[in-house]
């Protein structure tokens, strides 16, 4: 992992557990008292399920409680924004989920689930570069 990538993550991760912790969440002091779900939207390897992981081995650390990862792929994230959109809001159920993926796909589609009104956004920790490329010899 590049060293800019790493102080990045750190940070998004601080950013993270102020939000948590020290805004006005509705959380007391004692939050958390059991363990948080944190579900991958991606296969297991890939760099979703890699950030997620180390976002999640650090907050553990920190919170003191288990940060258990699961991986729930497919549907471009929508399963897993299916999923946690079913879940109770109360801070034990989180997700990485791509939002170009899980944006594109609830306004192009009935998905179930409204990702301005069933989420929160904690903190965006990375983006994804897309690109288009031809041989050097196109003519494009």
């Amino acid at each position: 992992m590049r060293k800019s990538h790493l102080w990045s993550g750190l940070f998004s991760l601080c950013v993270f557990l102020q939000i948590i912790l020290l805004t006005g969440t509705g959380f007391t002091m004692d939050f958390p008292t059991k363990p948080i779900t944190l579900y991958v939207s991606f296969a297991a390897g890939g760099n979703m399920d890699i950030t997620g992981r180390f976002l999640a081995n650090a907050a553990q650390k920190i919170l003191d409680v288990p940060i258990v990862v699961e991986n729930k792929p497919g549907g471009g994230s929508t399963v897993a924004a299916a999923l946690v959109a079913t879940k109770k809001p109360d801070g034990y159920t989180l997700a990485v989920i791509s939002n170009q993926a899980f944006l594109q796909r609830a306004l192009m589609l009935n998905v179930g689930y409204d990702p301005f009104k069933d989420f929160t956004l904690i903190c965006q920790y990375g983006t994804g570069l897309n690109a288009m490329c031809v041989r050097n010899d196109s003519p494009f």
